[in-house]
């Protein structure tokens, strides 16, 4: 394993190596830290970053300027983070490495959603007899219980749609190994009253109300959004794509304040996706501001900085926690 000053100084000189092969001789000002390789010409910033937990754009928000050029250097090609600047005002350059120099990235077209649901009114019938939240995420339809993914709807070889619940993917599996005869909705119905009895701020801590918080933050502002001058709220898909109800990833929603469209987002603890997820759906929704709602202990100042790159106005709003607090 390399270790991070190790990585740190091959990164460096592989950027080096990479500019210097590229473009005609420069002065670069070393502006690298223990996270990210940063060279600065002028008003051009050069990033290259390796990281397996955020996204380099992620971090690159976080520590460039919004008035430098931003010149972000990619191993591959990567559509996600070439659709999240098109969200942002500061000038942003992709660069992919091609062997020993740098070849632009691509051009991306920007992102599209749907929040369209086809499903048959069987199933449909089941998922608002059981008061669930129904959304379309990438392709398919996922049934939601406060923010905690319940049920999916899969087609079989037939092409025809088949209720699976179970508390994400895993469990889905499982309880359609394990008890396949019993039937759907009561199946479903004792799901949702285990979820329930714990998912609310009187429960003792439990896994089940750990998980998915930033959903489950969107859930509790759709029921109160008129609190904070909201109308018309609507929860939409994340762009960001993952069958693992343990990662916490921010959740979204547009609505409108008045005359403006404003796009939500939720977000739990120091989630450097939250701003550059948000960018990704800006031309998806053409939003004039996006609202980011977050527990009051999680006013973070490197989200604020990845915000202050964004197309249009960021506010940043506290909203207490439904969940149990951990003494």
């Amino acid at each position: 394993m390399v270790e991070p000053e190790q990585l740190k100084q091959l990164n460096f000189a592989k950027l080096n190596s990479l500019l210097r092969n590229t473009f005609p001789p420069a002065q670069y000002t070393d502006k690298s830290t223990n996270s990210a390789v940063i060279l600065e010409s002028g008003e051009r910033s050069f990033a290259y970053i390796t990281s397996d937990s955020v996204s380099s754009l992620s971090v690159a928000l976080t520590l460039v300027d919004p008035n430098m050029n931003l010149n972000l250097v990619l191993d591959a090609e990567d559509i996600e983070i070439a659709q999240q600047i098109l969200g942002l005002k500061t000038q942003c350059t992709l660069w992919t490495v091609d062997k020993d120099s740098l070849s632009q990235h691509s051009p991306i077209s920007p992102l599209q959603i749907s929040t369209k649901v086809s499903v048959s009114n069987e199933i449909l019938e089941i998922l608002e007899r059981t008061h669930c939240d129904v959304l379309t995420e990438h392709g398919i339809v996922k049934a939601y219980v406060k923010g905690l993914e319940v049920a999916q709807v899969l087609e079989d070889e037939n092409k025809v749609g088949h209720l699976q619940v179970g508390v994400g993917i895993y469990d889905q599996e499982a309880h359609k190994l394990i008890d396949p005869t019993t039937q759907v909705e009561m199946k479903l119905q004792k799901i949702i009253d285990e979820i329930l009895k714990y998912r609310n701020k009187n429960s003792i801590p439990h896994p089940l109300n750990r998980v998915a918080r930033a959903k489950w933050l969107i859930y509790e502002l759709a029921q109160a959004h008129e609190d904070y001058g909201l109308e018309n709220f609507q929860v939409i898909p994340s762009p960001i794509g993952s069958m693992k109800i343990s990662e916490n990833f921010p959740a979204f929603a547009t609505a409108r304040a008045g005359a403006k469209f404003i796009l939500s987002v939720s977000y739990v603890g120091a989630d450097l996706n939250a701003v550059p997820a948000a960018a990704q759906l800006l031309s998806a929704t053409s939003a004039d501001e996006i609202w980011f709602f977050h527990p009051p202990m999680d006013n973070h100042k490197a989200i604020q900085r990845q915000a202050e790159h964004l197309q249009v106005p960021a506010k940043f709003i506290p909203i207490n926690e439904p969940w149990p607090k951990i003494n």
